[in-house]
């Protein structure tokens, strides 16, 4: 749907790694769609930094700037209006979501990683029993994360759907969350998102 419009697409990769997600999809929108875009990658790892850097250069893409800084600190000058997050360890794809709310940003696709910051903290009464087992309590705590990053999303008037995006044999880590800016923030849904923290005894890195 981004296509639609005539102007060029701007899209940010968070915590971007070797970026070969942009560069596949910045081959797709320029070459296969004929559209104009331009791509932002963002990572703290100077090498993997460098190593995109290298590669847009080699296939002379100009429109792709890499850029070696933590997202919570970086200053976009333009608008996105789409922002990948591909296995952003833990809080990064936390930060990641922040800034795309933050930004306005109008469409999201989120591939979470790991989810250490749930596991770490929440605790559910009358399932100690379950929760003891450790491989069952991370199993949970990453559906609980998910989970919770939809519904704070939701809050802010986006329009999020969770799906597995490809089959579990490929990757365990293999839901992606995709949410597009549809109204503004509902209050309600900020109450609920935060009363269920509250039952769950956690404070999150997503949301205010």
């Amino acid at each position: 749907s981004l296509c639609q419009s005539k102007r060029p697409i701007n899209i940010i990769d968070c915590a971007c790694g070797k970026s070969y997600l942009s560069f596949v999809l910045n081959y797709y929108i320029k070459e296969v769609l004929g559209h104009k875009c331009s791509f932002t990658g963002l990572d703290y790892n100077s090498i993997v930094i460098a190593d995109s850097k290298e590669m847009a250069a080699e296939l002379r893409y100009n429109n792709m700037e890499f850029i070696e800084t933590d997202i919570m600190k970086y200053q976009p000058e333009k608008q996105y209006d789409l922002l990948l997050t591909l296995h952003a360890c833990d809080v990064a794809t936390d930060y990641a979501l922040n800034f795309a709310m933050e930004q306005k940003v109008k469409s999201i696709v989120c591939v979470p990683c790991c989810h250490r910051e749930m596991n770490a903290q929440y605790s559910i009464s009358g399932f100690e029993s379950i929760l003891k087992h450790g491989a069952l309590k991370s199993k949970i705590a990453a559906c609980l994360t998910d989970g919770m990053r939809a519904m704070y999303l939701e809050s802010q008037g986006y329009d999020v759907s969770v799906v597995e995006y490809v089959s579990p044999l490929d990757t365990p880590k293999n839901i992606m969350i995709k949410a597009e800016k549809k109204s503004g923030e509902n209050m309600d849904k900020v109450m609920d998102f935060y009363n269920l923290c509250n039952d769950l005894n956690v404070k999150l890195s997503i949301g205010k």
